[in-house]
């Protein structure tokens, strides 16, 4: 194309004021910072280090590092180039050195090991890397159209547009390049340079950079980037794979804190306990997976004191008389524990006044589940509970309980597998109207157990229902789940009534000393029932259980809740999934107990299979494959501004040699907006604008968000899963909410390294 032709096609360009971008709010003082046209004089190369910075971001999506910050500073100086990106885009069809140096970067080793060439991909990362959003679909056939058929080169495209942004691109912008400044300042020290150098390290840093947002504080990305670096210094750089990083599991420990009272009778096994355990765990992680410490801790004597003590832990056993958090049952005026402040112990949703241990949550945060805008408070640790049944018999059933779980920590895979591979759910619930659940149905697509071992109880008479779960108990069958109602010291097994609604008069009752009579050989147990895990009142149904057998683990309720013969559905495809591809039960309940009236008991660190070998999938996001269970991805969207809906695509792909299956959430969960509208009732605007936008969904019961939508990824396959953003405005009040919301996405795969991905969603209303 002749030169006058091109470049009146980059001033047509700069005139359309960034095809794609935000709604423009005051563009005169928004764009100055990025429409300076004034040049440096002299060796003064400070001035530079801004436009440097920005042009980091845009190509490569992280910061500048010291040495690179330099040297190209000191090149813009010496030639005397323009310092904003405006002029620069102005300058690049006339001016042969701003040719050279856009075209450098345009064309280097890590844009085309990044993108592989194709002008599509960098200007779409470009977006990403910038503004946080896709390009929309008109403004991305534009530039494509201008690169491959007018001949503009991909250098001169990218500086166009980030040119001619406007509204709070800008402003996204801007706040990226500031964190790439206070990153590279961080790391402008000797014995820190060494650790920014190389793919794994710039792999980390755009990750980091990707979840800043235009209303980052100082404080927030000052907190990434020390966390970024201490991951660095702990030799946590991230190992570059065949086109995508290896991101190592870290360092992660587990705390067995054991009372006062029992330390001195318990420390010798709990000391065996820690190294079997350990060793156990480590054997699981994989190459590149967590790498566990277990510590025997004496446990403080306040719930303050004892959250400070779980404090960075990954996962906590309570042993023996441990303080607990408790609260009062408005069901039946009973005090119950109430875990979810050990699980978060950094959450300030909490508060516990001094000299009581009863929970009094911070104003306007009192809900049955955990929706704030603080992610310290949510994808909570797993915290069970070792304890007796009285106090005269608790000293013998914790070192008869503590022996088993030494033995199996100790113990092959194949030691650990006498007990029957089968799944019996007992529905005793009675509900009438109610139909059947079609229960085996629940277990498509997870493979950890053959369907002919899935069996739902969902007929016959109270007395019927209740033998059936009995013998599931002494059958040595890996998981047994009970529905039905309870209380502290027993279970109810109900039959057909048509006189009742509910509470059938065909009922009856399963006391803890009814236990006594019936084998308890069951690996892991679901009561789903209220309050029988209340382990404060001496004889509770689920203490009777683990105790006085071979289980393993107990999960129940510790208070009074809602049920319905709906409540496997999310026990199987949220929190089992995972156990099918070797995750321990802490791993799969990771984030999943964080409603109050939740309770274990037991050992959480318990599996079902062996991690598995020969050909696996390997799941990678964006380019990243996780290993360790949860996966926390932390992601930020463009603004929405007026009535406009940003967009985010995630790249899902399978790097392994095998199938990759993924389970889609069907929602987005824990909307939260720090500016958020209420209603004039009180309550908020519940679904507060983020939403998957693709890909469709092709199986969807419409029962929670236990992710019923199902895609295969073959391997070298991918996925595009479209998340958006767009502040919503409340029915009933008429306003739209504004400011920084959150929120939480959620996938599964079989990938035995990262069997569970949780995106933490940040975007900003304007």
């Amino acid at each position: 194309m002749p030169l006058p032709k091109r470049l009146a096609i980059m001033a047509a360009m700069l005139a359309l004021s960034g095809c794609g971008s935000g709604t423009p709010e005051a563009p005169a003082t928004q764009t100055a910072a990025m429409s300076t046209s004034q040049r440096a004089t002299g060796a003064d190369i400070t001035v530079y280090t801004p436009l440097v910075q920005q042009l980091y971001v845009a190509f490569f999506g992280r910061a500048a590092d010291p040495d690179g910050l330099a040297y190209h500073a000191a090149t813009l100086a010496r030639l005397q180039l323009p310092t904003g990106l405006r002029a620069m885009a102005a300058a690049y069809g006339t001016n042969a050195d701003v040719r050279a140096i856009i075209d450098s970067l345009a064309n280097s080793a890590e844009a085309q090991a990044l993108y592989g060439g194709a002008p599509e991909r960098l200007i779409a990362a470009l977006y990403l890397n910038s503004f946080n959003r896709d390009a929309d679909a008109p403004g991305l056939r534009f530039w494509l159209d201008a690169i491959q058929t007018h001949g503009l080169s991909t250098g001169a495209a990218i500086t166009t547009i980030l040119a001619s942004a406007q509204g709070s691109d800008v402003i996204t912008f801007e706040r990226k390049a500031e964190a790439a400044r206070m990153l590279t300042t961080a790391l402008d020290r000797a014995e820190a340079r060494a650790l920014y150098a190389g793919h794994g390290p710039n792999a980390l840093v755009r990750d980091l950079l990707g979840a800043t947002h235009s209303a980052s504080t100082d404080g927030e990305i000052g907190s990434a980037i020390d966390a970024g670096i201490a991951a660095l210094k702990a030799g946590q750089a991230w190992t570059m794979g065949d086109g995508y990083a290896e991101v190592p599991g870290g360092a992660r420990s587990v705390a067995l804190l054991v009372a006062p009272a029992q330390h001195a009778l318990l420390r010798a096994r709990l000391d065996t306990l820690a190294t079997v355990l350990a060793a156990d765990l480590n054997a699981r992680a994989g190459q590149f997976g967590p790498v566990w410490r277990v510590d025997v801790v004496q446990s403080a004597t306040s719930v303050p004191a004892v959250r400070a003590q779980l404090r960075g832990r990954h996962g906590a056993i309570l042993i023996g008389d441990v303080v607990v958090p408790t609260r009062v049952d408005l069901a039946d005026g009973q005090s119950y524990p109430d875990l979810t402040p050990y699980r978060a112990p950094d959450c300030a949703r909490y508060r516990i006044p001094s000299g009581t241990q009863v929970v009094q949550p911070a104003p306007g945060s009192d809900h049955a589940w955990i929706a704030t805008d603080d992610p310290a408070c949510r994808n909570g640790m797993t915290v069970s509970i070792l304890r007796g049944t009285s106090a005269a018999r608790q000293p013998g059933e914790l070192t008869a309980k503590l022996d088993q779980m030494i033995g199996y920590h100790r113990g092959p895979d194949a030691s650990n597998a006498r007990w029957t591979p089968a799944y019996q759910h007992v529905n005793a619930l009675w509900i009438r109207g109610a139909a059947p659940v079609d229960g085996p149905r629940f277990w498509d697509d997870i493979p950890l157990y053959e369907r002919s071992r899935i069996t739902y109880i969902q007929e016959g008479r109270g007395q019927e229902r209740l033998d059936a779960f009995r013998g599931c108990l002494s059958g040595a069958n890996e998981i047994c789940a009970f529905n039905g109602h309870g209380t502290q010291g027993r279970i109810v097994a109900e039959g057909p009534d048509p006189t009742t609604a509910f509470h059938s008069n065909d009922a009856v009752d399963f006391t803890s000393g009814d236990l006594a009579g019936t084998p308890i050989r069951a690996k892991f147990i679901n009561l789903q029932s209220c309050s029988t895990q209340n382990f404060l009142n001496p004889d509770s149904f689920g203490t009777s259980l683990l105790t006085r057998g071979d289980a393993l683990l107990v999960l129940g309720s510790t208070a009074v809740v809602f049920q319905s013969n709906w409540v496997d559905k999310e026990a199987v495809q949220s929190m089992y999934q995972p156990l099918a591809h070797g995750a321990t039960f802490a791993e799969a309940f990771a984030g999943k107990l964080d409603s109050v009236n939740w309770g274990l008991q037991g050992d959480p660190f318990i599996s079902l299979r062996p991690k598995p070998s020969g050909p696996q999938p390997k799941l990678t996001v964006d380019g990243k494959h996780y290993n360790v269970h949860p996966a926390i991805a932390r992601l930020a969207l463009g603004d929405s501004t007026g009535s406009s809906t940003s967009f985010r695509t995630v790249r899902l792909a399978n790097r392994g040699n095998a199938n990759l299956t993924l389970r889609l959430g069907i929602m987005a969960m824990n909307v939260t907006a720090r500016d958020r509208v209420m209603n004039p009732a009180g309550g908020e605007n519940w679904n507060l604008g983020f939403e998957r936008a693709a890909p469709a969904a092709n199986r969807e019961s419409g029962f929670g968000n236990v992710g019923d939508i199902v895609h295969v990824v073959p391997p070298g396959g991918e996925l595009q899963l479209r998340l958006s953003f767009e502040a919503l405005t409340n029915a009933t009040t008429g306003r739209r909410s504004t400011g920084v919301h959150t929120s939480t996405y959620e996938i599964q795969s079989n990938d035995p390294q990262m069997p569970r991905v949780v995106f933490e969603l940040v975007a900003n209303a304007r």
